[in-house]
């Protein structure tokens, strides 16, 4: 049962297997490692939550779910839609991980984490009460931790607080959610690209956005992309990215007339995915040079090359 002093809706601690919910117990203990026993045991309760991914829509039903963070992964545990129904559990072990995803918009949190398992792709979603993020998210940067290879560059410089700084003069808003939630205590931040909203007019007087804000940073272990949604919800929160060095393997430009999209490539044996960024021409410069003074491979597709790969 939740301690009495929290709210029934919002993610709580559990210290042992006995106290997850019943529905849970069984499902979470068949799935967890012998060697490898929990560490950190969270329960996100059955509810309704007013907002998806993208900050749209109505009310959806969120099923009774519980993550079990041990010292070399995850055990994801999802209650059925009926009493009657079983449900499902999933382990993800860390050295697994390709990518990890996290969105807090407003009281809206959502976890999602992918793993290469077998040579398929592996992903844990869980959306919860975004009140008790702070409780998950150190658990969320341990699992990461676990996917990082040794450092690239051991002797590569620390600019953190200076990179920070910069930023800040940019975007307060983008340096708390790098300095707060992104970067973990020993990470080297070795550079950093911010974009601004993007906008583009129609007819001289209509004045649409194409893109949102967006910063890539880049440290000694991971690739870090934090954004802003397209719609006025979304512009109160965060979309983060973190993708291990080790699994980028290179990085497409695709020019437009004033934009261009920026793909990064990742691959961890035969799984691959991908991820879009739209920006201004000068910002695809300053990405270019940021990968490569940081030894990330990086390709230049024209507009034929481009239309081509859609066409196939």
């Amino acid at each position: 049962m939740p301690p009495a002093h929290r709210r029934p809706e919002h993610p709580y601690r559990a210290k042992t297997l006995e106290e997850l919910p019943v529905r849970l117990r069984s499902l979470a203990a068949q799935t967890l490692l012998p060697d490898d026993p929990a560490e950190d045991i969270f329960v996100i309760p059955e509810q309704m939550l007013s907002k998806s991914k993208d900050g749209i829509g109505g009310l959806h039903w969120v099923p009774e779910q519980c993550l079990l963070f041990t010292q070399r992964g995850v055990v994801h545990a999802q209650a059925g839609k009926s009493g009657d129904e079983m449900g499902q559990a999933s382990y993800l072990a860390g050295s697994s991980l390709l990518y990890a995803q996290m969105s807090l918009i407003l009281l809206y949190g959502r976890m999602e984490i992918c793993g290469a398992v077998n040579g398929e792709m592996s992903r844990i979603v869980v959306e919860y009460n975004a009140v008790s993020h702070d409780m998950l998210e150190p658990a969320l940067h341990k699992l990461i931790r676990l996917a990082w290879a040794q450092a690239l560059d051991q002797n590569a410089n620390d600019d953190k607080n200076y990179l920070l700084e910069k930023l800040e003069d940019q975007s307060y808003k983008f340096r708390n959610g790098l300095a707060l939630h992104a970067l973990q205590p020993d990470e080297k931040l070795l550079g950093y690209v911010f974009q601004p909203c993007v906008f583009m007019r129609y007819f001289r007087i209509i004045r649409r956005q194409i893109a949102p804000p967006s910063l890539l940073a880049i440290t000694d272990k991971q690739l870090i992309i934090i954004e802003e949604g397209m719609t006025n919800a979304t512009s109160y929160g965060y979309y983060f990215t973190y993708c291990p060095r080790a699994y980028v393997v290179d990085v497409d430009f695709e020019p437009a007339e004033t934009l261009q999209d920026v793909c990064i490539h990742l691959r961890k044996e035969s799984v691959t995915a991908d991820h879009r960024l739209t920006v201004e021409n000068c910002t695809a410069l300053a990405l270019k040079d940021l990968f490569f003074s940081n030894g990330l491979a990086v390709h230049k597709r024209s507009m034929a090359d481009a239309i081509r790969s859609e066409d196939a």
